[in-house]
């Protein structure tokens, strides 16, 4: 079950940049798992997981400007 890194992209939404590292591996049954993992400071990362790489990567397009919003809002996170 080891992870193997497929891409790795900056996606920048209104003036924030944030990495984003996609991961394809099996699980015991031998299905494919697809996870990104979207990285917004050092210390505060979010995960997510799909069925298939375009999902996934849908998935990421349209969680990533509310998930940047509300760390906006709670004042963790700073727009430039």
């Amino acid at each position: 079950m080891q992870k193997k890194l497929l891409e790795t992209k900056t996606i920048s939404f209104n003036g924030t940049n944030c990495e984003v590292k996609y991961f394809r591996q099996r699980d015991l049954d031998g299905d494919v798992i697809y996870s990104s993992e979207v990285t917004f400071r050092e210390d505060d990362k979010m995960i997510l997981d799909g069925s298939s790489l375009g999902n996934l990567q849908q998935k990421v397009n349209l969680v990533l400007p509310a998930s940047i919003y509300s760390r906006v809002v709670a004042g963790i996170l700073e727009v430039a």
